[in-house]
């Protein structure tokens, strides 16, 4: 009997950095909606600890979300500016 892969309920935030680095951060939500400050704000810190905290993320080029492996919810700069603040 074949084991099947859990489905995720909570969004995947992907988030691309302008050096090319790509961070992926499971959000939980309790509106089950997808939460784009949450998700940038752990983005930065995965970031961070990735490079040892020697550097500071630079700034993000794209963020959006999926599940259940499907792209879903691309924020636009303006988007992504408003939810970095």
């Amino acid at each position: 009997m074949a084991i099947e892969p859990q489905k995720n309920v909570s969004p995947v935030c992907v988030v691309e950095f302008s050096d090319g680095q790509v961070t992926r951060m499971t959000v939980w939500s309790s509106t089950g909606k997808p939460d784009a400050k949450r998700g940038i704000k752990l983005a930065r810190h995965a970031y961070r600890s990735r490079m040892k905290y020697l550097r500071e993320p630079p700034g993000i080029s794209d963020v959006h979300f999926e599940m259940d492996g499907i792209a879903m919810l691309p924020l636009t700069a303006e988007e992504i500016a408003k939810a970095s603040q």
